[in-house]
């Protein structure tokens, strides 16, 4: 019923909503992944987190890997950093292009571009069910997202949105494949009843696993006793590979699928069957796919997929009798006439074979003091770049996952460097800025720091110390130091007290001495403070004999009917500009350079 259901809603849901006569939205105006996300929230109503996580889950917010082994297991290449998958009945990949006016290449190689086409899939997913839910409400999008991974049983399209949701409550941050730093903030999200639970699913061999079938057409019977374990990486997501398996098409299928950030497993054919991954191996052989990408270790190959990972091979040895040795548990790309990679020159051998063993090990996360870096003086509201580097010192690689920088003593309290465009929170500051951190590196922590308010110079101290989220705190505390200053006063300053601005009054020091002095010419100056302005006192009257003279306003008393022409500063003036009457405006600008000095003299 959920095939019939899942395949209707698929094949119908580009007939509605996202159908239109040219692009809804201009590509042109996306730069950045951040953008793409919220662009989409602006046109198709998706909830932007909920495009970041799930952009995050399929591919780390980068573009899908199409190096050798990029049609691993036949499974084509997913489009873009949101995974779509060109194998679904809906056919995302053109759709998505079409509602966006561009070809299906530009999906696949332009990261801001291909992510809000993953908006743009998941509104028309919505609108195919009946309803989009509301863009505040990313928990009610828990059945497009089962619709979105391509996924038919419940368990999986429930674990799949767990995913998803996960990386919502936790957070993430690091470089898209664009380049640029993308920040999933950390959020509560209401889930609809029954959601986000763990949940047993009968069925699995080994207890720890979920049961989810591959299509009956992707595996045959066992017709030889088994001795190998074959460990595989799945180039592209783990929805992504458990999809494949289920479509009927697909002709591939492999035993197990470990997803990266908490190990979970899928067992999806069961161990008396044979499961085609490996050629010619497959008889005598078990499967195991890892979620992730060969050329992209760090991000993917995490400590708790190893250990889940170890724990189930440990399983297998024991109970088919298969030696613990690297002749008997082998990458797939070490059987015999294999043509693929996986897993890869990223994948450690040696620590794995050690776990699978179960030779104990030194502590997984430790790490101590390499350096940093802090502005030593800043004015409040001002953004300045710090980092913090520290040496890893533990077993554990650091990834830009779940390795961070958080706000110590107390653990996770409120920041007062916290900068809101930067940080996941303002009590995580930051992701390690690469995955690759292995034993022995020194990583590095790079945040923006926003200086406080204060209103007088003061030092403001922060601790710090890295964590692994969901795991532990390790390494010594750091503290960032900074000496933070009182913004600048903007604008005149009334340094008398006298209720008007420096120098209105004309004597700063003395309240007394013309408080307040309007400005009578309308020149922007009183000129001389005494109240009467004699650049625009009457002048004097006309002197036949002297031609100094002015033009009256129409009806006054010099007749005529002309008005007498005003100068630039608000004062009348001669028509000629010149003559008698320049002389006077001469004197006239003396007599004010006079009583200016006694005034001043007098204060």
């Amino acid at each position: 019923m959920r095939r019939a259901l899942t395949l209707g809603l698929t094949l119908s849901l580009f007939s509605v909503g996202c159908a239109s006569e040219g692009p809804a939205v201009s590509v042109a105006e996306l730069h950045t992944l951040q953008d793409a996300a919220e662009m989409g929230e602006l046109h198709y109503g998706v909830p932007a987190s909920l495009t970041l996580a799930v952009g995050y889950t399929e591919t780390r917010w980068q573009l899908p890997d199409a190096g050798a082994d990029a049609d691993h297991h036949g499974m084509p290449t997913p489009v873009g950093v949101g995974g779509l998958r060109p194998w679904l009945a809906s056919d995302p990949v053109g759709t998505a292009a079409a509602e966006l006016g561009v070809d299906a290449e530009r999906l696949a190689d332009d990261p801001a571009v291909s992510l809000l086409a993953t908006a743009v899939v998941l509104r028309a997913m919505a609108d195919a069910r009946g309803e989009a839910p509301a863009a505040d409400d990313p928990g009610a999008w828990v059945e497009v997202l089962g619709d979105y991974a391509g996924l038919e049983n419940e368990g999986a399209r429930q674990s799949y949105a767990d995913e998803v949701f996960r990386w919502m409550r936790v957070g993430a941050s690091g470089l898209g494949a664009d380049g640029s730093h993308v920040v999933l903030h950390s959020g509560s999200v209401r889930l609809p009843d029954g959601i986000g639970a763990t949940q047993a699913y009968g069925g699995a061999e080994y207890s720890m696993a979920r049961w989810v079938p591959a299509s009956s057409t992707n595996y045959s019977s066992r017709t030889a006793a088994i001795d190998h374990i074959i460990i595989h990486t799945t180039q592209g997501s783990y929805a992504g590979a458990i999809s494949w398996f289920q479509n009927p098409a697909a002709d591939v299928s492999a035993h197990y699928v470990i997803r990266s950030s908490d190990g979970e497993i899928t067992q999806m054919v069961h161990e008396r069957d044979k499961a085609w991954h490996v050629g010619n191996y497959n008889s005598r052989s078990i499967g195991i796919e890892h979620e992730g990408y060969v050329a992209d270790p760090g991000r993917w190959y995490t400590d708790a997929m190893y250990r889940s990972s170890a724990a189930l091979v440990r399983h297998l040895c024991t109970k088919y009798g298969i030696p613990m040795d690297r002749s008997h548990i082998i990458g797939h790309s070490e059987a015999p006439g294999a043509t693929h990679t996986d897993p890869g020159s990223g994948w450690d051998w040696g620590r794995y074979m050690d776990m699978v063993r179960g030779v104990p090990e030194g502590p997984a996360y430790d790490a101590s003091y390499s350096g940093q870096s802090v502005p030593a003086e800043m004015t409040s509201g001002d953004r300045e770049v710090a980092w913090v580097e520290m040496r890893n010192d533990g077993r554990a690689t650091w990834s830009l996952d779940n390795t961070r920088i958080g706000t110590s003593a107390p653990q996770d309290h409120a920041s007062p460097f916290f900068d809101a465009e930067n940080w996941m929170n303002d009590h995580r500051a930051s992701g390690a800025d690469h995955s690759d951190y292995s034993t022995g590196r020194v990583g590095r922590f790079t945040f923006m720091v926003t200086a406080p308010e204060v209103t007088e110079d003061t030092t403001i101290t922060d601790t710090f110390r890295l964590v692994q989220e969901g795991v532990t705190w390790f390494g010594p505390e750091v503290t960032l130091s900074i000496l933070v200053h009182p913004r600048a006063v903007v604008g005149p300053v009334d340094e008398d007290g006298d209720g008007s601005p420096a120098d209105v009054d004309c004597d700063d020091a003395d309240a007394s001495v013309h408080p307040g002095a309007t400005d009578l010419c309308g020149d922007g100056v009183d000129a001389d403070c005494d109240g009467v302005d004699p650049m625009c006192e009457p002048m004097p009257e006309p002197d036949a004999g002297t031609g100094m003279g002015m033009m009256e306003p129409d009806g006054g008393t010099g007749g005529g009917g002309s008005e007498r022409p005003l100068g630039a500063e608000g004062c009348a003036v001669s028509p000629s500009g010149g003559g008698a009457t320049g002389l006077w405006l001469v004197l006239a600008g003396l007599v004010v350079v006079a009583r200016r000095r006694r005034v001043r003299s007098a204060a």
